[in-house]
């Protein structure tokens, strides 16, 4: 229970246009384990339910080193570390017979399902739970210092009803699909993305009309998805 692990082979649908392994597809399988292996430690979606609370993501991290091809087979390694007051962090390991080729870590804070407040964790979290001590991507989270009232790139986004899910506001990942749904397959190629950092700022719900800011930084850039002038959420991406 300490540690999650799980098998999988690189599908059709989890490749890209160069049938390599997405970055969007390895943020799935993360939050995927995670679901998982929280529903081993009783702490899944209907265990905090019984409580009127709910999981949100406040902060996702993912460092690429390589990507696996097509029908190549790797493991995932998920973990969280003992919980803070309100804060949780999760960490995960992508790895084949070459080696490790991906961490992660993620920041999760239960909330109130009808104040939508952040609720402490020893309201619903088990205290007979053993965690590994282990941490990896042990950097501070970045500062969010762009304002986005200047940028250099702006796309348009209404949120769909496929973006929405169980906690009836836009998924996490749907915003991260969003944003790279604004390049082209020729951008994409041109890309080697070694990290994507992203805070979840607040949420947005179907038929909100969002604005998808790029600026150019020297080693990458940063997004800013945002509603009514108001960020929702800041990416960060780190080329190599």
């Amino acid at each position: 229970m300490e540690i999650y692990n799980k098998n999988f082979t690189v599908k059709m649908s989890d490749c890209d246009f160069s049938a390599k392994l997405t970055e969007l597809s390895m943020f799935t399988a993360f939050l995927d384990c995670a679901t998982e292996h929280g529903k081993l430690m009783k702490v899944a979606a209907p265990d905090l339910a019984k409580h009127n609370l709910f999981w949100v993501i406040t902060k996702n991290k993912f460092r690429f080193y390589r990507r696996p091809n097509l029908l190549e087979d790797f493991t995932l390694s998920t973990w969280p570390i003992k919980p803070q007051l309100v804060r949780s962090n999760r960490f995960c390991k992508l790895f084949d017979n070459d080696g490790d080729f991906a961490f992660a870590k993620s920041e999760w804070v239960m909330l109130d399902k009808s104040s939508f407040r952040v609720a402490k964790h020893s309201v619903a979290y088990p205290d007979y739970l053993i965690h590994s001590e282990e941490t990896i991507l042990d950097e501070p989270w970045l500062k969010i210092t762009d304002d986005f009232s200047t940028f250099n790139r702006e796309f348009s986004y209404k949120v769909k009803s496929t973006d929405i899910d169980l906690s009836h506001h836009m998924n996490n990942l749907a915003y991260l699909r969003a944003m790279l749904s604004c390049l082209s397959t020729k951008e994409l190629e041109s890309l080697d993305i070694f990290e994507i950092e992203i805070h979840y700022v607040s949420q947005c719900f179907e038929g909100d009309d969002l604005s998808i800011r790029f600026i150019e930084k020297e080693n990458g850039f940063t997004v800013g998805i945002l509603k009514e002038q108001k960020l929702c959420t800041f990416i960060n991406v780190k080329l190599k």
